[in-house]
């Protein structure tokens, strides 16, 4: 269970009621054939890299599941192995081959040829393996209601969402998405912030690389999301050919991804509006690289270069929010190489969308910094911490809706099911 937690701006208030995080499954089974017999095998998937089927294990890479094709023993290009697994662990094998007709969250069919005569054959539906429980740390006891009084649709507001490492291709991500097309009209949506990481497992090869269609395009096509999807880039992105979102751009009219960082502005209530994409994984570069140099110096020209009355940043990586030792040495980086410029140049939020959690921090300097990496959904959700900083705290999946009324802004975290949890109000 969750407890998500939140303070208002006047001190701390205890939290949101709980969630649970991960549904019990089901286990599959299925039939082992060999030339010696049959036995029964249970199938688990556990996306992050494993297919386990009696004492059989196929290892991938994190999110990548294997592609239908014929896999030799011999380790190859795409990190697939497989082999035996007891007490004593993973033994990969030497000889054989493994024939993957497919493995998806929905179903696991292959045959695996452990030698010239014993064949062990699948076709189930698999259980997900559950990650381990993903929690708020600390944070205020008691439960808090969840806001009740939002406004009801007003076509003269600006209302936009946010989300951010989403790209899991499990049940989740659509789950998250379903939940999206149900929010929409209660804007209406006007647009939707991608905060990063959603095509994995290493972004994109081409305009046409099949990552485009089952990351995004079968995920998000509710006729209620037909608005503009506007991108920045996260590590996954960064680990294709950033070029290919660009041919994807070129392609598909809802998805914008011009640069790597990048500035649209929108007007609203004779209010303008400036929403500055800024690309974190570069910016943590070695300085010596020139895209490295070249994303730090954009994000004081895009900042400097626009004039209008609001300034909402987004990017991939967070600058508060706790985690593994390597994100906090990356957030107080990032506090150091780019905050002062927020402050300095008058944005009011930024928006994150890393760690597979959600937390709204007190300002900094005039930036409230909102987290929202909860677009995969439950099953690969990260815990959080609830520190003095934090004004609210969940995990287990999510998204983050936002409604500019003219003289404020109100930002919303919302969990897995689109269910508001917490409400803060900007203003300037």
């Amino acid at each position: 269970m969750v407890r998500m937690s939140g303070k208002t701006n006047g001190g701390t208030v205890p939290a949101c009621r709980t969630l649970a995080l991960v549904a019990v499954a089901l286990l599959a089974s299925c039939e082992e054939r060999s030339s010696e017999g049959s036995s029964t095998a249970r199938v688990v998937l556990d996306p992050m890299g494993v297919v386990r089927f009696d004492d059989v294990e196929v290892h991938f890479p994190a999110l990548a599941l294997p592609a239908p094709g014929e896999y030799p023993a011999a380790a190859d290009q795409s990190g697939v192995r497989f082999g035996s697994v007891s007490d004593a662990g993973f033994t990969a094998m030497t000889t054989g081959k493994l024939v993957v007709e497919v493995c998806a969250p929905e179903r696991v069919a292959m045959v695996l040829t452990r030698d010239g005569s014993s064949e062990v054959r699948i076709d189930e539906t698999p259980a997900l393996r559950p990650m381990e429980a993903a929690v708020v740390q600390g944070g205020p006891a008691e439960p808090i209601d969840a806001p009740t009084d939002l406004p009801g649709p007003d076509s003269e507001d600006l209302f936009f969402a946010a989300l951010g490492s989403a790209g899991t291709g499990l049940p989740g991500q659509h789950r998250v998405a379903d939940s999206l097309a149900r929010v929409a009209p209660q804007g209406p949506l006007d647009f939707v912030l991608v905060l990063g990481d959603l095509f994995t497992p290493r972004g994109a090869q081409s305009g046409t690389d099949p990552v485009f269609e089952r990351c995004f395009e079968s995920v998000y096509d509710a006729p209620a999301l037909d608005v503009p999807f506007h991108f920045c880039f996260g590590d996954r992105e960064h680990l294709g050919n950033v070029e290919a979102l660009a041919a994807f751009e070129s392609l598909h009219r809802r998805f914008s991804a011009p640069a790597l960082s990048h500035t649209f502005e929108v007007e609203n209530h004779g209010v303008r509006l400036a929403f500055v994409a800024i690309d974190t994984t570069s910016c943590l570069g070695d300085v010596r690289n020139p895209l490295t140099r070249r994303a730090r110096s954009s994000v004081v020209q895009n900042l400097s270069a626009s004039d209008a009355d609001w300034k909402i940043v987004f990017g991939h990586h967070p600058m508060y929010g706790g985690g593994s030792a390597e994100e906090v040495a990356e957030q107080a980086r990032l506090r150091q190489q780019i905050e002062p410029f927020l402050s300095d140049h008058g944005a009011s939020l930024y928006l994150a969308g890393s760690g597979r959690y959600q937390a709204v921090l007190e300002a900094k300097g005039g930036v409230t910094h909102v987290v929202t990496g909860a677009g995969g959904g439950p099953e690969l959700a990260e815990s959080v911490t609830f520190d003095d900083d934090t004004l609210f705290a969940a995990t287990g999946g999510g998204f983050v809706t936002a409604r500019f009324d003219g003289e404020a802004l109100q930002v919303v975290v919302r969990d897995v099911d689109g269910e508001p949890l917490f409400a803060h109000r900007i203003t300037k």
